[in-house]
């Protein structure tokens, strides 16, 4: 009789996995853009000083594809044309918390790409995600000749029972964030801004 239970158990648990592989990945067709988390909060120049200028044209969007999300044949599509100018907002933002004026009269440009952003969703118990996030950055001067360029990039992996798109939302918004904190935080970009 034991060996009889012992079988049903198991037979439960296999159904209960196999209820769990299809049903616990809810995605919609359409991602919003997730928020990303500050990376900066103050200036780094002392207020004495002259303003610091730079020029952040739009960011190029050279990600391959162009969907957010990817589980097995679906995708979550941010919407359209939308990731350049997000993007290039947000890192304005941050040499602006920095302390820097955003002037097209500025002596250095910081051109820009989004090379990589997007949640790879995998199949299991629990269900694993992985987030990959990457951006590219080139400082020229007044020539247009490059005087610093740089990558910088963060990979993030979580696992949960069930993922929805809130979950796979705030990976995005967590992993680009740590590729920021990495933009502000470098010193050989800042002394190349600042000359310092």
């Amino acid at each position: 009789m034991s060996l009889i239970k012992n079988i049903k158990l198991v037979l439960l648990l296999l159904f209960f996995l196999a209820s769990c592989t299809n049903y616990s990945v809810k995605m919609d067709p359409q991602i919003a853009l997730p928020e990303i988390p500050r990376a900066n909060y103050g200036s780094i120049f002392p207020l004495s000083e002259d303003p610091h200028l730079v020029f952040i044209p739009p960011f190029l969007d050279l990600r391959v594809l162009e969907p957010l999300v990817f589980y097995k044949l679906k995708a979550s599509k941010p919407p359209l044309y939308s990731i350049s100018p997000y993007i290039t907002n947000v890192v304005s933002n941050e040499f602006r918390s920095m302390g820097f004026f955003i002037s097209k009269k500025a002596k250095y440009t910081i051109r820009g790409s989004v090379d990589e952003w997007k949640v790879d969703l995998f199949d299991g118990v629990p269900v694993k995600a992985k987030a990959y996030s990457q951006i590219s950055l080139q400082v020229l001067d007044e020539r247009g000749l490059i005087m610093y360029e740089a990558m910088y990039k963060n990979n993030l992996t979580a696992e949960k029972m069930i993922i929805e798109m809130p979950d796979v939302n705030k990976m995005l918004g967590v992993s680009m964030g740590k590729v920021l904190k990495k933009v502000v935080m470098d010193k050989e970009l800042v002394r190349v801004l600042t000359g310092k």
